[in-house]
């Protein structure tokens, strides 16, 4: 306990999320970064306005992130990296509230908040032009240790509908659900 009867910062987002609170009791700002390690599973959800589009509806990868809160503003920075194929990774950057809100701001390449790397987008959905894709904002939460982040883009998406190619504006949600590695894990990084 510290000065004002707060936990010492631990490994755990909770941890995270604690240290933010009792910060603002007035002993200054935190005394170093906190950092976390998760367990991850990323969701991928496209839809398009005709549903006879072929597209690969939905893509789920596992992998894990290291995350970092600095100082008594929440800010959160980060990367996460895809265990397995489909490969990727890319930084994270946003804030974390001291009502456990998220707001994320980069999620993929630097600068972008498309939620993954323009080449593993590219890689896995080809008929994309993802050099015009808009971000969907990210945000989530802090639930119990949990991570949620829901978020996306929408692009145009090229596809062959009656023989002819179509293009179509695209929606791409991303959900992430992520917790505390396991004591032996390291969240897939």
């Amino acid at each position: 306990m510290d000065a004002c009867g707060c936990p010492r910062v631990n490994t755990t987002f909770l941890a995270m999320a604690a240290a933010l609170a009792c910060a603002a009791c007035g002993t200054g700002p935190l005394n170093a970064p906190t950092t976390a390690t998760y367990d991850a599973a990323f969701f991928f959800t496209f839809t398009s306005s005709d549903t006879t589009a072929p597209q690969n509806r939905s893509l789920s990868v596992t992998g894990g992130m290291i995350l970092t809160v600095k100082g008594t503003s929440g800010i959160l920075e980060g990367n996460y990296a895809y265990a397995k194929r489909p490969a990727g990774n890319g930084t994270i950057g946003g804030t974390l509230s001291p009502t456990d809100a998220i707001t994320i701001t980069q999620f993929g390449d630097p600068g972008s908040a498309l939620g993954a790397t323009t080449q593993f987008l590219h890689n896995n959905w080809p008929n994309c032009d993802f050099t015009q894709a808009q971000p969907v904002p990210f945000s989530g939460s802090l639930t119990d240790g949990i991570i949620s982040l829901t978020g996306g883009l929408t692009a145009p998406c090229t596809y062959t509908i009656n023989r002819q190619p179509v293009t179509l504006q695209t929606k791409m949600i991303e959900t992430v659900n992520a917790s505390p590695a396991s004591a032996f894990g390291n969240g897939g990084l």
